[in-house]
């Protein structure tokens, strides 16, 4: 079974700012943050795409000394599935050769993987896009509404 399918909420940080989701009885996934609009299935589909199929490219470090240096310079971005996480996935910078530092939970190795994912820590960036569409008679209408409560 997949990650997201058993995942109940999807935890999202970087720099201080942090996105969650999470994914209703009936399946659907909510942005509770964002005035539990409907989250973006679509973008969230290819978020766990990208990390279900990333590879690990290879071990970088083991070493404390070089991987508490390593861990000064990562970007603080965390991916948590579920509300006790599942796993975590600690994100590095871009490898000057291709590829991202990572690493896995608390565990003391760095490695290097193909993976090129953003983190978007905004909650309305998760949400699916929408528009109001009104013709002229509802302006009319909200007008002659708020000109009246107005009195």
């Amino acid at each position: 079974m997949k990650a997201v399918e058993k995942a109940a909420r999807i935890r999202l940080t970087d720099q201080g700012k942090a996105v969650v989701l999470a994914r209703q009885p009936d399946g659907k996934w909510l942005v509770p943050s964002y005035y539990d609009l409907p989250a973006d299935f679509t973008k969230l589909g290819r978020f766990i795409d990208d990390l279900a199929t990333f590879k690990i490219q290879r071990l970088v470090t083991q070493n404390p000394g070089r991987l508490h240096g390593w861990s000064s310079r990562i970007r603080p971005s965390r991916c948590s599935i579920r509300r006790h996480a599942l796993w975590t996935l600690t994100l590095g910078k871009d490898a000057e050769g291709g590829g991202r530092f990572v690493r896995f939970d608390d565990e003391k190795k760095a490695y290097l993987a193909n993976l090129s994912l953003f983190i978007d820590s905004t909650p309305k960036n998760w949400t699916i896009p929408f528009s109001l569409t009104s013709n002229r008679t509802t302006y009319q209408g909200l007008r002659s509404d708020l000109a009246t409560a107005l009195r």
